[in-house]
């Protein structure tokens, strides 16, 4: 009988490690999600009522959270794999490197821990400094704290001199291709006030919704000389009062028609 080549048993797919991977990758989205609440509860303002990350931040905190997370799924899971095989009484199966094979001896000579402790630092960095970029929003101003900036934008509401709305639902797909509400400043930087949104429940998302409903009304309604441009259907809206509360969807169609929009 034809005896199988050590190789052979080391390329012999472990179905449990790879489980295991699975499940850990799959908490690197809500991880994401206790970051960015995170930032609202240690760095939002008292008084302010309206914020979040600037979109920049956002991807800034997400991007490195998911590579380092990805990592941390891949390494943690060749043990976990070892004390459950040894539990089953298993035999352990090495997991291959997922390179070639001529790539193999480079790939083995490397020194990973370097390399990873390097790029590893590098990532936590570029969160924490998305983690500090963020916006919020007062009864008399809008404040700004961007990536490239180590200090604070400060703007008044005569700052704003126009205002980009995109609300849509593609009825081919069955998804909302996406609120946006951008704001361009005086001196020509714009904010999206879309990540103000975001929350991890359905009731504070409502709430955060309701919160930018109150601004649009009472304040940029309120405000002279603001240019709009609108891309907005009435399906958007539909789709956005379902997930989001009916009062922002009704702020939206009031500001649309009173500054000459057209729901398509």
């Amino acid at each position: 009988m034809r005896e199988s080549a050590p190789s052979e048993h080391r390329q012999e797919t472990d179905y449990i490690y790879v489980s295991i991977v699975c499940f850990l990758v799959f908490g690197i989205g809500p991880l994401g999600i206790a970051e960015l609440g995170l930032q609202r509860l240690l760095l939002q303002p008292t008084g302010s009522v309206l914020f979040g990350p600037t979109p920049v931040g956002k991807m800034m905190i997400l991007v490195p959270t998911i590579l380092i997370g990805l990592l941390v799924s891949f390494v943690a899971a060749r043990p976990i794999t070892r004390l459950i095989r040894r539990g089953l009484g298993m035999p352990e199966i090495t997991p291959p490197f997922p390179v070639a094979p001529w790539a193999r001896l480079r790939w083995q000579s490397m020194d990973w821990r370097r390399a990873g402790g390097v790029v590893g630092v590098t990532l936590i960095l570029v969160a924490a400094k998305g983690f500090v970029s963020y916006f919020y929003v007062t009864e008399s101003r809008i404040l700004v704290r961007s990536p490239q900036e180590f200090s604070m934008r400060q703007y008044e509401w005569t700052d704003v001199t126009a205002v980009r709305v995109r609300c849509k639902f593609s009825k081919m797909t069955k998804r909302q291709n996406g609120l946006r509400y951008v704001l361009r400043m005086s001196d020509g930087y714009e904010l999206d006030w879309s990540p103000a949104l975001d929350a991890a429940t359905q009731k504070m998302r409502t709430a955060y919704a309701a919160r930018l409903a109150e601004v649009i009304r009472s304040r940029l309604n309120a405000a002279p000389g603001i240019r709009y441009e609108f891309d907005v259907s009435r399906d958007g809206l539909v789709h956005l009062g379902e997930n989001r509360g009916p009062v922002l969807p009704d702020a939206l169609r009031e500001q649309v028609l009173t500054h000459g929009g057209i729901l398509r």
